[in-house]
């Protein structure tokens, strides 16, 4: 029987999950099945926990059940204590994957299977057993036993070279972007297998690589590629290869900024209308081809433009012709966005150590009832073995 205070509402009530990951992309994996209704238990131990919940950031002094990095990424779940490194702990998780739908790793390849976890010995004993293995390569290739997190795969997917100043000098993206990818594709997977065992009756064996995650996602790069541009001189300083004006420019007030793009001729017209400059008429600007071949001119002029304008005022008038503009928005001013309130995106759960915690929420269409009823995150170990799946 599925302990309802796990999270059983939601079309994936009744799905047991066992959940041996860690920091980001394998938790954000096994959260999204929780906000489905999944009842998730967690695997770890005092000798070998979570590594998010030793990063901090901490509301106060350091305590490994108020990290905010695994506060973040943990709601919707429960946690069990087991020693792996024991016969013991071992032959309990082994007993738990036997009787659970789906479980979720992302440690090195090969470790579950020297650990006696591996998919061979689990699917032995649970014949519909779904289990996706999350890696910066994959469990094959000659990069398998290579040691990444999100950063790493940036680089080594060639993202980190789509995102340059204009001198060229690489930067990466605030968030890891890899490592959200790899745990949204996994969920998604975990999905479509367990439809397919619905049919089949077998469960299967899933792997997803952060690297082929977010190669993925870089289509435009490739595209160019295939027509002899370099991606990297395309995107270099944030640029858009096809489009123009399209970028960041600054506007009035202290580290102000909005972003413009305009797609077509009439949103251009509509963009000088709006600023009341006449360089639609400009014979140099006049087309997307003449704007592209004289983009630093433009980008130049629309940054003087703007730099004396208040961005959100630019940004509705833009808007109001049908023209892409918003400004730029900090982290700390989403909280109070009208727009993500009106449409209840952020989840509120009550921690027993933190009190309120306001989390991102899912981005998934899940009832409203359902988001406002999802479980804090876990204190380490709460769950008693006596009060896991029978």
């Amino acid at each position: 029987m599925v302990d309802d205070s796990a999270g059983s509402r939601g079309p994936l009530a009744g799905v047991k999950v066992l959940d041996f990951s860690q920091a980001w992309a394998g938790p954000l994996c096994t959260r999204t099945l929780g906000d489905l209704g999944a009842d998730v238990l967690k695997v770890e131990s005092d000798a070998f926990m979570d590594v998010s919940r030793t990063l901090g950031p901490y509301p106060a002094s350091p305590d490994r059940d108020s990290s905010g990095y695994f506060l973040e990424w943990n709601r919707a779940k429960r946690s069990v204590s087991l020693d792996l490194r024991t016969d013991e702990g071992r032959a309990s998780a082994q007993r738990l994957a036997s009787l659970c739908d789906v479980v979720v790793e992302n440690f090195s390849p090969g470790v579950m299977e020297r650990l006696g976890l591996g998919y061979d010995v689990l699917h032995e004993a649970n014949q519909q057993l779904v289990m996706v293995s999350i890696s910066g390569f994959g469990r094959t290739g000659p990069a398998r036993e290579h040691v990444a997190f999100g950063q790493q795969i940036e680089a080594v997917s060639g993202l980190m070279s789509l995102m340059t100043y204009d001198d060229g000098r690489p930067t990466k993206t605030g968030i890891s972007w890899s490592d959200p990818l790899a745990g949204f594709l996994a969920a998604f997977s975990v999905l479509a297998a367990l439809e397919q065992r619905d049919r089949s009756g077998k469960g299967e064996w899933l792997e997803v690589s952060m690297l082929e995650a977010t190669l993925a996602t870089m289509g435009r790069a490739f595209a160019l590629m295939n027509v002899d541009r370099s991606p990297a001189d395309e995107f270099r300083g944030g640029r858009h290869p096809e489009l123009c004006p399209a970028g960041v420019y600054p506007t009035h007030g202290e580290d102000a900024w909005i972003a413009i793009e305009c797609r077509d001729q009439a949103e251009w017209e509509s963009l000088c209308r709006v600023a009341g400059v006449d360089w639609a008429d400009r014979s140099e600007f006049s087309g997307p081809t003449e704007r592209l071949r004289n983009r630093d001119e433009l980008d130049s002029l629309m940054a003087s433009l703007t730099t004396n304008l208040d961005a959100q005022v630019l940004a509705d008038e833009l808007q109001r012709e049908g023209v892409p503009a918003s400004p730029l928005v900090s982290i700390a001013d989403l909280l109070g966005d009208e727009h993500l309130a009106d449409r209840g995106f952020w989840v509120t759960v009550d921690h027993p150590t933190v009190g309120k915690l306001v989390t991102a929420g899912t981005a998934l269409p899940i009832a409203p009832a359902t988001r406002a009823s999802m479980p804090a995150p876990p204190i380490l170990g709460t769950t008693t073995f006596e009060a896991e799946w029978p």
